[in-house]
């Protein structure tokens, strides 16, 4: 049997058309399916231990569906095969993972990523992250179009308000370790936490980072006025903004904590956290003291 787990409220893909996609898979050629709804099945670890051992599971969504899943199964580590189908608006995760001519409409595999997920803590909360965790402008930005749904707006453009937040956004400086390294900025645009390259339907923030290391890394947007942030910017589309080495910082490690000045907002995966002093996100045996399962399923 297949499961497909469906999220309905994804909105990057016809779910008519993209079930249809998925049973032309070559990987799943001959099987039977059974569609869920993802947002209905309230413990997902009882869902994957009840499976039989030749069943398969294929999630269709987006960032945001699988940052729930893994939060959802954070230390369990799922048996049968377990892959994404492209269907969310942002779909970083695949943009990272895929293969230089590899199509984004087919299935990838997921297993072990899922389970070697970085997490940030804010508040003494964690939340285990896919793509990355950011503070600063893309915080604002998400949290802009947070607001643009909830008054009813179907399509939010976060490029588009990414722009016009480039003119009124109030920098501030930062404090920043890194595995117990301490750094000072001024005017800080961004300061995130990446776990892969991408964040924000395509912004390549952190070109170098390599979700298959043990680390995580930051790049830092700092120091820079106005017009001269808005000539960068749009170099992060392809991730040449890196070379304006006067205003972005690389660097990167298993412990990233970051301190704003004033309180910022934050995004996980494009969920909203606002209002954050501080952040510090981990990746290895310091995400693992996080898990609410052991491997095998039991609460911890």
């Amino acid at each position: 049997m297949v499961y497909i787990l469906h999220n309905p409220l994804s909105g990057g893909a016809n779910f008519e058309e993209a079930e249809g996609k998925i049973k032309e898979q070559a990987e799943l050629e001959g099987q039977t399916f059974e569609v869920k709804d993802i947002t209905k099945i309230e413990d997902m670890v009882g869902f994957f231990k009840g499976l039989a051992e030749d069943d398969r599971v294929v999630i269709l969504g987006g960032d945001g569906t699988l940052n729930h899943l893994a939060n959802d199964i954070r230390g369990y580590q799922p048996k049968n095969p377990l892959y994404v189908y492209s269907g969310g608006t942002g779909n970083d995760y695949i943009r990272d993972i895929r293969k230089e001519g590899e199509e984004e409409k087919c299935l990838f595999q997921i297993n072990e990523d899922i389970i070697n997920l970085p997490v940030v803590v804010i508040d003494g909360k964690a939340y285990s992250f896919l793509n990355n965790v950011s503070y600063g402008l893309d915080g604002e930005v998400c949290v802009v179009g947070e607001d643009q749904k909830a008054a009813g707006a179907e399509k939010v453009n976060y490029t588009s308000i990414a722009i016009k937040l480039l003119m009124t956004y109030k920098t501030c400086g930062a404090h920043i370790k890194v595995d117990g390294q301490e750094y000072d900025f001024k005017k800080v645009w961004i300061a995130p936490a990446m776990n892969g390259r991408f964040c924000g339907g395509g912004m390549m923030v952190s070109p170098k980072q390599d979700r298959k290391t043990g680390n995580i890394s930051t790049t830092v947007f700092f120091g820079s006025g106005r017009i001269r942030t808005l000539m960068i910017f749009p170099k992060i589309f392809t991730g040449e903004h890196v070379n304006y080495k006067k205003f972005i910082r690389e660097m990167e490690g298993q412990e990233i904590e970051v301190t704003m000045e004033v309180p910022k907002h934050v995004h996980i995966d494009g969920e909203v956290v606002r209002d954050v002093k501080s952040m510090t996100a981990y990746k290895g045996e310091k995400a693992h003291a996080y898990d609410k399962y052991t491997p095998d399923g039991d609460l911890k």
